[in-house]
């Protein structure tokens, strides 16, 4: 039981690494692009273009950073320019994958999920290690290394995508406290 609260307890971490993605500052998603990067088969993806057709919504309005981020952030500026720098770290390290395309992030679906995988068993430096938790990690982290090994990207690329899922976890955490305080 304490095993598995130390690993939920993360889980809003994860939530804002995906956020950062997909919504941070310079990705210009439109909300067709989100809705087809989560979806799985071209039928859920009809069903919500027929969706948004019913209700009106253009699948072409790009969704802006500023739309989802809290007010609350408004009234402090020192915490909304380091917010705004973090989520751009993240945005930054998302692109560093695959070429772009237009609407898309450099990261694809496996990638994202071992980064999301990765925060939730990391274990606080100086808290009480849990070896279990810390095997799991590791796993994990090899599982990202072996992937990324055999993607067809350059070896700085690579490298890169993994120091930077490594760093995700201190980055989504430095968010969170910003936020918490905020509310």
């Amino acid at each position: 039981p304490e095993e598995k609260k130390k690993v939920l307890e993360k889980v809003p971490l994860a939530v804002r690494l995906l956020k950062g993605i997909h919504l941070g500052p310079g990705t210009g998603t439109d909300l067709h692009s989100i809705i087809k990067h989560f979806t799985t088969d071209k039928t859920e993806l009809k069903a919500m273009e027929n969706y948004m057709t019913d209700r009106k919504f253009s699948i072409n309005v790009t969704v802006d950073y500023e739309q989802w981020r809290s007010s609350l952030l408004k009234t402090s500026p020192e915490f909304e320019q380091i917010h705004q720098r973090l989520n751009r770290e993240i945005v930054i390290w998302a692109q560093k994958g695959t070429p772009i395309m237009k609407g898309q992030c450099g990261l694809d679906k496996v990638l994202e999920l071992l980064a999301c995988i990765l925060i939730l068993f990391s274990q606080e430096h100086g808290g009480k290690f849990s070896k279990k938790i810390g095997q799991i990690y590791d796993c994990w982290r090899l599982c990202l290394w072996r992937y990324l090994d055999h993607q067809n990207l350059l070896q700085k690329a690579k490298t890169e995508l993994y120091n930077g899922a490594l760093s995700m976890l201190d980055i989504t955490k430095q968010i969170w406290r910003i936020e918490q305080k905020c509310i």
